[in-house]
């Protein structure tokens, strides 16, 4: 019984976990249509193999949406080891995501009204030939 509990526990924790990192991917996502946001975004790929070695998402948006983009990051900060550093007014925050297939690395900078999002999408190589 202790065995189950302690794995519901653990995969519950994951999946908390991979919820928050979502959410500010659809953040990004969702605000990237907005009137007062500017989205890049850009793909680098494997010369032979044309899969995606690398991506980079860029969000800019001023407003009380900056806000909201915030919290959600400060609250899925915590769940992470996180760089958070503060001068003359402008807030950042860094943290990495690992997972099996590849690496994220989320990026907040933030001043009150203004906030941009980047996130660093490292593929890893897969063992399949062409």
């Amino acid at each position: 019984m202790r065995h189950f509990l302690f794995i519901t526990i653990c995969f519950t924790g994951i999946a908390l976990g991979a919820v928050a990192q979502n959410k500010i991917d659809s953040m990004v996502e969702e605000f990237s249509t907005i009137e007062r946001a500017k989205f890049t975004s850009a793909v680098e790929r494997d010369e032979k193999t044309h899969d995606v070695v690398k991506a980079v998402k860029s969000l800019n948006v001023k407003g009380m949406k900056a806000s909201s983009i915030r919290s959600s990051f400060k609250a899925e900060a915590r769940n992470h080891d996180t760089s958070e550093t503060k001068e003359q007014g402008l807030e950042t925050y860094v943290f990495t995501v690992k997972a099996d297939t590849a690496s994220r690395i989320y990026m907040l900078k933030y001043r009150p009204n203004d906030a941009t999002v980047t996130i660093i999408i490292n593929r890893k190589p897969t063992n399949k030939r062409k």
